[in-house]
């Protein structure tokens, strides 16, 4: 067979072998076909999923980090845009705190290591934690470390 010819006979399917598509990617070319009248279950048969996965991940309310990273993704892009695409975490973080947006950062406080919400108020700066029995953190006495996209409590 000559390259860039099709194999019916491998059952090649559309990635790589070993590779799943992320459940966003999933979810944009199954419903590619269903907009066109053609139902999800010859698409995640040929994707090789579930389609009771697929219409569960439909019907259920959207996580909260992915309605935040919904949120964040065309701020922090739009960031790095206005920055002519020079700036890092660091300053893309500055940047939406310093236009009012909280972003999760993780810091160094008195040398030990915290991920918090950082918000402005007025002219000051502040670490909020997500759990009300904690105070909040003045933000000059933290040093921020980086955006925090994820936090694994168990290794």
């Amino acid at each position: 067979m000559e390259a860039g010819q099709r194999d019916p006979e491998g059952r090649l399917g559309v990635f790589c072998p070993g590779d799943r598509p992320s459940p966003d990617e999933a979810e944009q070319v199954i419903d590619h076909p269903r907009d066109k009248g053609l139902g999800a279950d010859p698409v995640c048969r040929v994707l090789q999923l579930s389609p009771s996965t697929f219409f569960a991940r439909k019907t259920r309310p959207k996580p909260a980090r992915r309605l935040r990273d919904e949120e964040l993704i065309p701020l922090v892009t739009a960031a790095w845009g206005d920055s002519g695409r020079t700036y890092g975490a660091r300053r893309i973080t500055r940047a939406l705190v310093r236009a009012g947006h909280a972003v999760n950062v993780a810091a160094m406080i008195d040398g030990e290591a915290t991920v918090k919400r950082l918000e402005r108020d007025g002219a000051d700066v502040w670490l909020m934690p997500d759990n009300k029995a904690y105070e909040r953190i003045w933000g000059n006495r933290a040093t921020i470390l980086g955006k925090a996209v994820t936090v694994l409590r168990n290794l």
